[in-house]
């Protein structure tokens, strides 16, 4: 009897430490300053405005994921005036996590590759080369709300060359439906600055994602 009752005394701390591991939740994340983890494979599925992607991340170490992403879009860099204008994105992908607290964390993403659109038939070609900094706050286990400011700068070799400079801010939230398989809308909007060829102007830009990681 004294050694059950000593069996049970040693696991009670055992279950509770169990239970706050639980608790915590999922510790990968594909939207905030968190990376997916060493060794993990992720799969990212977005679609909303300005279109669809899919994103390939690997965890190569605690604090940083690499991987490619391919963009299908209809909406020309998340502009809202030139209407629908069919394109594609071809991107590597470098997360950088800079601090991860139970309260917060920080990251910093950039995304350098090629971009084509097809206007009227003519065709834009250019390189992007975008910068994206997150900060992450957990809500509770499942659900983290985030915050971030995107830099996405076109550089476009065509019709005789120009840039395009997004200055956008906005948030999303993250939401674990299992712990391998995440919920994620992204919200960014803000000015657009456009500028060489002789003009020199600004307009509205707005992405709104939803998507799905999945833990493969």
């Amino acid at each position: 009897m004294n050694r059950l009752i000593r069996l049970g005394a040693l696991m009670v701390p055992l279950f509770c430490i169990a239970s706050r591991v639980e608790a915590q939740g999922t510790n990968w994340s594909v939207i905030s300053g968190r990376t997916v983890g060493t060794d993990n494979n992720i799969l990212h599925l977005q679609a909303g405005w300005p279109g669809i992607s899919a994103t390939f991340l690997h965890g190569s170490a605690p604090n940083f994921d690499f991987g490619g992403a391919f963009t299908f879009n209809y909406g020309f860099e998340g502009a809202v005036s030139p209407g629908a204008v069919a394109g594609i994105k071809l991107q590597g992908v470098l997360r950088f996590k800079l601090a991860d607290t139970p309260k917060y964390n920080l990251g910093i993403r950039f995304d350098p590759g090629f971009l084509f659109y097809f206007p009227s038939g003519a065709t834009i070609a250019g390189m992007t080369v975008p910068f994206y900094f997150a900060a992450g706050f957990p809500v509770n286990p499942q659900v983290m709300v985030v915050a971030g400011f995107d830099l996405p700068i076109s550089i476009f070799f065509t019709q005789g060359g120009w840039v395009a400079i997004p200055i956008l801010f906005g948030g999303g939230v993250e939401y674990e439906l299992q712990k391998d398989l995440l919920l994620t809308f992204n919200l960014r909007m803000g000015p657009g600055i456009v500028a060489g060829s002789g003009y020199t102007g600004t307009g509205f830009v707005l992405t709104a994602l939803m998507g799905v990681a999945l833990k493969l």
